[in-house]
């Protein structure tokens, strides 16, 4: 009962010290991502009224496309205007241009019967539009949902390919997509 008690007195204590302060942080996370081995943690802040920037911080733990398996980083920068909200609550308008690197490689055997790996570096630069709404309930929990076209452009670095694998059959980070998330955060 005490251990309840003072976590009680915690949790009134940290609610009325936020409580006291404009929220202008959000720390919050991809929830649509781990379905595609994704991770993401984002971090954004209000800068003035209607003005933010986030910085998004991207893992993608694996994708086997045919042979070749993908993995790699991401780290995308946005600037949001909210133009009827404040900043952090209500629709925005986001601009975000984004840098990702992936390691490929392809295992299998020549005409030996030898093991062998194909490896290459793919690196893709890009900018989108955003478009969404973000809402904080509870004074502490923040809740997003946002997508928008996409363009990337891609290079292919081979840095292994004894096996001949065709890394350029690999259609990913290269021309028009689409962003699309839903966000689960912490607003202090």
């Amino acid at each position: 009962m005490k251990k309840l008690s003072l976590f009680m007195a915690c949790f009134m204590l940290v609610n009325i010290i936020f409580a006291q302060s404009e929220k202008k942080n959000i720390v919050k996370t991809n929830i649509l991502s781990p379905a595609l081995r994704a991770y993401h943690l984002n971090y954004e802040r209000a800068f003035s009224e209607k003005l933010s920037g986030q910085l998004g911080l991207m893992y993608f733990g694996g994708f086997n496309s045919g042979d070749v398996k993908l993995n790699g980083y991401g780290i995308t920068p946005e600037v949001r205007l909210y133009p009827k909200g404040t900043a952090l609550e209500g629709f925005f308008l986001g601009l975000s241009p984004r840098y990702q690197s992936y390691q490929l490689k392809s295992d299998g055997t020549d005409v030996n019967g030898n093991t062998i790996t194909d490896k290459a570096t793919l690196s893709s630069i890009g900018a989108g539009l955003v478009l969404g709404g973000q809402w904080i309930f509870a004074d502490i929990v923040s809740l997003e949902v946002y997508g928008g076209p996409a363009f990337n452009s891609r290079t292919l670095k081979i840095e292994d390919n004894s096996g001949g694998t065709n890394f350029e059959d690999v259609s990913f980070g290269n021309g028009f997509s689409f962003r699309l998330g839903v966000t689960v955060g912490v607003a202090f």
